[in-house]
Protein backbone atom coordinates (compact mmCIF):
# COMPACT_ATOMS: atom_id res chain seq x y z
CA UNK A 1 0.00 0.00 0.00
CA UNK A 2 2.23 2.72 0.32
CA UNK A 3 5.73 3.93 -0.25
CA UNK A 4 7.87 2.85 -3.12
CA UNK A 5 10.50 1.62 -0.77
CA UNK A 6 8.06 -0.68 1.01
CA UNK A 7 10.30 -4.26 0.05
CA UNK A 8 7.92 -6.60 -0.11
CA UNK A 9 7.99 -10.19 -2.06
CA UNK A 10 4.99 -11.53 -4.33
CA UNK A 11 4.76 -14.52 -6.39
CA UNK A 12 5.54 -13.87 -9.80
CA UNK A 13 2.67 -12.92 -12.40
CA UNK A 14 1.69 -15.38 -15.72
CA UNK A 15 3.03 -13.29 -18.66
CA UNK A 16 0.34 -15.74 -20.33
CA UNK A 17 -2.71 -13.49 -18.30
CA UNK A 18 -1.42 -10.40 -19.40
CA UNK A 19 -3.18 -8.24 -21.64
CA UNK A 20 -3.41 -4.77 -23.02
CA UNK A 21 -5.20 -2.12 -21.39
CA UNK A 22 -7.77 0.12 -23.03
CA UNK A 23 -9.64 3.21 -21.57
CA UNK A 24 -12.77 3.74 -22.16
CA UNK A 25 -15.49 6.14 -21.07
CA UNK A 26 -14.80 9.39 -18.67
CA UNK A 27 -14.54 8.46 -14.89
CA UNK A 28 -18.14 8.96 -13.18
CA UNK A 29 -19.12 12.07 -11.34
CA UNK A 30 -19.77 10.28 -8.07
CA UNK A 31 -16.78 9.06 -6.83
CA UNK A 32 -18.35 8.84 -2.91
CA UNK A 33 -20.33 5.73 -4.33
CA UNK A 34 -16.90 3.94 -4.74
CA UNK A 35 -16.41 3.99 -0.82
CA UNK A 36 -12.79 5.20 -0.71
CA UNK A 37 -11.49 4.21 2.55
CA UNK A 38 -7.90 5.30 2.89
CA UNK A 39 -6.73 8.58 2.13
CA UNK A 40 -5.24 10.21 -0.89
CA UNK A 41 -4.52 13.37 -2.23
CA UNK A 42 -7.36 14.17 -4.25
CA UNK A 43 -10.50 14.05 -1.72
CA UNK A 44 -7.98 16.02 0.77
CA UNK A 45 -8.15 18.91 -1.49
CA UNK A 46 -11.39 21.10 -0.90
CA UNK A 47 -14.15 20.01 -3.10
CA UNK A 48 -13.78 22.88 -5.61
CA UNK A 49 -10.92 21.42 -6.27
CA UNK A 50 -11.06 17.80 -6.09
CA UNK A 51 -14.17 18.07 -8.34
CA UNK A 52 -12.16 19.87 -11.02
CA UNK A 53 -9.51 17.17 -10.93
CA UNK A 54 -12.08 14.25 -11.50
CA UNK A 55 -13.53 16.23 -14.17
CA UNK A 56 -10.39 15.42 -15.94
CA UNK A 57 -10.15 12.11 -15.33
CA UNK A 58 -10.80 9.13 -18.10
CA UNK A 59 -11.62 5.22 -16.90
CA UNK A 60 -9.22 2.40 -16.87
CA UNK A 61 -11.06 -1.01 -16.76
CA UNK A 62 -8.59 -3.85 -16.65
CA UNK A 63 -8.78 -7.67 -15.86
CA UNK A 64 -7.09 -9.76 -13.46
CA UNK A 65 -3.07 -9.82 -14.34
CA UNK A 66 -3.10 -6.66 -16.78
CA UNK A 67 0.05 -4.13 -17.35
CA UNK A 68 -0.68 -0.64 -16.36
CA UNK A 69 2.83 0.38 -16.74
CA UNK A 70 5.97 -0.95 -17.17
CA UNK A 71 9.52 -0.39 -15.21
CA UNK A 72 11.59 1.71 -16.92
CA UNK A 73 8.52 2.88 -19.17
CA UNK A 74 8.10 6.73 -19.69
CA UNK A 75 4.67 7.24 -18.25
CA UNK A 76 3.70 9.93 -16.78
CA UNK A 77 -0.65 9.63 -15.99
CA UNK A 78 -1.71 9.70 -12.22
CA UNK A 79 -4.18 6.82 -11.58
CA UNK A 80 -7.03 6.51 -8.57
CA UNK A 81 -8.27 3.03 -7.75
CA UNK A 82 -12.32 2.58 -7.77
CA UNK A 83 -12.61 -0.84 -7.16
CA UNK A 84 -9.98 -3.53 -7.19
CA UNK A 85 -6.30 -3.63 -6.52
CA UNK A 86 -2.74 -3.02 -8.03
CA UNK A 87 0.40 -4.21 -7.20
CA UNK A 88 4.05 -3.01 -7.93
CA UNK A 89 5.98 -5.61 -8.51
CA UNK A 90 10.48 -5.10 -9.11
CA UNK A 91 12.15 -8.29 -11.06
CA UNK A 92 15.20 -9.67 -9.52
CA UNK A 93 18.20 -10.94 -11.84
CA UNK A 94 17.50 -14.66 -10.01
CA UNK A 95 14.04 -14.60 -11.24
CA UNK A 96 11.89 -13.31 -8.00
CA UNK A 97 9.68 -10.56 -8.06
CA UNK A 98 9.10 -8.19 -5.57
CA UNK A 99 5.95 -6.76 -4.10
CA UNK A 100 7.34 -2.66 -3.20
CA UNK A 101 3.56 -1.84 -2.73
CA UNK A 102 -0.44 -3.28 -3.15
CA UNK A 103 -2.48 -0.58 -3.63
CA UNK A 104 -6.56 -0.80 -2.46
CA UNK A 105 -9.55 0.97 -3.59
CA UNK A 106 -9.31 4.66 -2.77
CA UNK A 107 -5.80 4.97 -2.92
CA UNK A 108 -3.75 6.57 -5.90
CA UNK A 109 -0.09 6.05 -7.65
CA UNK A 110 2.05 7.55 -10.48
CA UNK A 111 2.55 10.77 -8.68
CA UNK A 112 6.19 10.81 -8.91
CA UNK A 113 6.55 10.08 -12.58
CA UNK A 114 3.84 12.83 -13.51
CA UNK A 115 6.37 15.31 -11.39
CA UNK A 116 9.71 14.26 -12.16
CA UNK A 117 9.25 13.01 -15.65
CA UNK A 118 11.43 9.89 -14.81
CA UNK A 119 10.82 6.41 -15.71
CA UNK A 120 8.55 3.86 -13.81
CA UNK A 121 10.27 2.54 -10.94
CA UNK A 122 7.88 -0.89 -11.37
CA UNK A 123 5.72 -2.51 -13.11
CA UNK A 124 2.44 -2.35 -12.23
CA UNK A 125 0.01 -4.38 -12.66
CA UNK A 126 -4.37 -5.21 -11.63
CA UNK A 127 -4.72 -8.32 -8.86
CA UNK A 128 -8.47 -9.01 -9.42
CA UNK A 129 -11.01 -6.99 -11.66
CA UNK A 130 -9.85 -3.43 -11.72
CA UNK A 131 -11.56 0.03 -11.92
CA UNK A 132 -9.04 3.38 -12.31
CA UNK A 133 -9.76 6.94 -13.12
CA UNK A 134 -6.61 8.12 -14.71
CA UNK A 135 -5.05 11.40 -15.10
CA UNK A 136 -2.74 13.18 -17.66
CA UNK A 137 0.24 14.95 -17.03
CA UNK A 138 -0.96 17.85 -19.25
CA UNK A 139 -4.01 18.48 -17.24
CA UNK A 140 -2.11 17.94 -13.59
CA UNK A 141 0.23 20.76 -14.72
CA UNK A 142 -2.85 23.38 -16.10
CA UNK A 143 -4.92 22.29 -12.62
CA UNK A 144 -1.71 23.16 -10.38
CA UNK A 145 -1.19 26.21 -12.13
CA UNK A 146 -5.04 27.35 -11.93
CA UNK A 147 -4.62 25.97 -7.95
CA UNK A 148 -1.58 26.15 -6.14
CA UNK A 149 -3.14 24.14 -3.25
CA UNK A 150 -2.56 21.06 -5.07
CA UNK A 151 1.00 21.04 -5.21
CA UNK A 152 0.94 21.59 -1.36
CA UNK A 153 -1.05 18.31 -0.63
CA UNK A 154 0.89 16.48 -2.99
CA UNK A 155 3.98 17.30 -1.35
CA UNK A 156 2.23 16.55 1.65
CA UNK A 157 0.81 13.11 0.48
CA UNK A 158 4.23 11.81 -0.87
CA UNK A 159 6.28 12.56 2.33
CA UNK A 160 3.69 10.71 4.44
CA UNK A 161 4.52 7.77 2.09
CA UNK A 162 8.20 8.39 2.47
CA UNK A 163 7.73 8.24 5.85
CA UNK A 164 5.96 4.99 5.67
CA UNK A 165 8.87 3.42 3.43
CA UNK A 166 11.29 4.33 6.47
CA UNK A 167 9.22 2.75 8.53
CA UNK A 168 8.78 -0.34 6.88
CA UNK A 169 12.51 -0.60 6.23
CA UNK A 170 13.57 -0.44 9.84
CA UNK A 171 11.36 -3.13 11.05
CA UNK A 172 12.73 -5.28 8.18
CA UNK A 173 16.61 -4.73 9.32
CA UNK A 174 15.61 -5.18 12.48
CA UNK A 175 12.83 -7.45 13.62
CA UNK A 176 12.43 -11.07 13.85
CA UNK A 177 10.84 -13.53 11.46
CA UNK A 178 7.57 -13.37 13.72
CA UNK A 179 7.63 -9.69 15.42
CA UNK A 180 8.32 -8.91 11.22
CA UNK A 181 5.34 -11.49 10.30
CA UNK A 182 2.82 -9.54 13.08
CA UNK A 183 3.89 -6.42 12.45
CA UNK A 184 3.04 -6.44 8.77
CA UNK A 185 0.01 -7.85 9.45
CA UNK A 186 -1.48 -5.37 11.60
CA UNK A 187 -0.73 -3.10 9.09
CA UNK A 188 -1.63 -4.12 6.81
CA UNK A 189 -4.83 -4.73 8.57
CA UNK A 190 -4.76 -1.46 9.58
CA UNK A 191 -4.67 -0.31 5.77
CA UNK A 192 -0.91 1.13 6.37
CA UNK A 193 -2.01 3.18 9.46
CA UNK A 194 -4.44 4.66 7.73
CA UNK A 195 -7.06 3.15 10.40
CA UNK A 196 -6.74 2.85 14.16
CA UNK A 197 -6.54 -0.92 15.33
CA UNK A 198 -9.95 -1.12 16.93
CA UNK A 199 -11.31 -0.49 13.21
CA UNK A 200 -8.75 -2.89 11.71
CA UNK A 201 -9.72 -5.58 9.17
CA UNK A 202 -10.34 -8.58 10.83
CA UNK A 203 -10.09 -11.11 7.42
CA UNK A 204 -7.45 -10.34 5.30
CA UNK A 205 -7.02 -11.79 2.00
CA UNK A 206 -3.40 -13.41 2.47
CA UNK A 207 -1.98 -16.59 1.25
CA UNK A 208 0.71 -18.38 3.25
CA UNK A 209 2.51 -17.85 -0.07
CA UNK A 210 1.70 -14.30 0.09
CA UNK A 211 3.24 -14.09 3.45
CA UNK A 212 6.48 -16.06 2.69
CA UNK A 213 7.09 -13.65 -0.11
CA UNK A 214 6.13 -10.77 1.55
CA UNK A 215 9.01 -11.44 4.40
CA UNK A 216 11.80 -13.08 1.88
CA UNK A 217 11.65 -15.94 4.08
CA UNK A 218 10.76 -19.49 2.76
CA UNK A 219 7.05 -20.77 2.73
CA UNK A 220 7.74 -23.50 5.39
CA UNK A 221 9.02 -21.29 7.86
CA UNK A 222 6.54 -18.76 7.69
CA UNK A 223 3.57 -21.72 7.29
CA UNK A 224 5.15 -23.13 10.95
CA UNK A 225 4.71 -19.66 12.67
CA UNK A 226 1.31 -19.29 11.08
CA UNK A 227 0.00 -22.52 12.41
CA UNK A 228 1.77 -21.99 15.85
CA UNK A 229 -0.16 -18.86 15.74
CA UNK A 230 -3.40 -20.17 15.33
CA UNK A 231 -2.96 -23.05 17.82
CA UNK A 232 -2.40 -20.19 20.26
CA UNK A 233 -6.03 -18.27 19.31
CA UNK A 234 -4.34 -15.26 17.46
CA UNK A 235 -5.37 -16.19 14.23
CA UNK A 236 -7.86 -18.02 11.86
CA UNK A 237 -6.28 -19.65 8.79
CA UNK A 238 -8.60 -20.76 6.31
CA UNK A 239 -8.44 -21.04 2.21
CA UNK A 240 -6.46 -17.62 0.86
CA UNK A 241 -7.83 -15.84 4.24
CA UNK A 242 -5.82 -15.14 7.14
CA UNK A 243 -8.26 -13.54 10.21
CA UNK A 244 -6.99 -11.80 12.74
CA UNK A 245 -8.77 -12.73 16.38
CA UNK A 246 -5.97 -11.80 18.73
CA UNK A 247 -5.22 -7.76 17.76
CA UNK A 248 -3.49 -7.22 21.44
CA UNK A 249 -1.70 -10.74 21.60
CA UNK A 250 -0.03 -9.90 17.87
CA UNK A 251 1.37 -6.39 18.88
CA UNK A 252 2.41 -8.16 22.03
CA UNK A 253 4.91 -10.38 19.56
CA UNK A 254 5.84 -7.37 17.32
CA UNK A 255 7.28 -5.74 21.14
CA UNK A 256 9.34 -8.62 21.66
CA UNK A 257 11.53 -8.29 18.76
Amino acid sequence: MLSCCLGIVLGSVKQSHVEECHLVDNAPDNYEDNRMHVKNWIESLPHEISAAVKSRMSRLSLVDGQFIYRRGESSTEIYLILSGEVRMLVNSWEGKEWLAVSFQAGESFGETSALDDDVRPHDAISHGATQLAVLQQKDLRELQTRYPEIGKELISFLCQRIRMGYSLSTDAALLSLPSLMASRLLLIATQYGNLSLDDAQQDLKLTHQDMAHMMGASRQAVSKILKQWEAKGLIEISYGQIALRNIDGLKLLVEQY
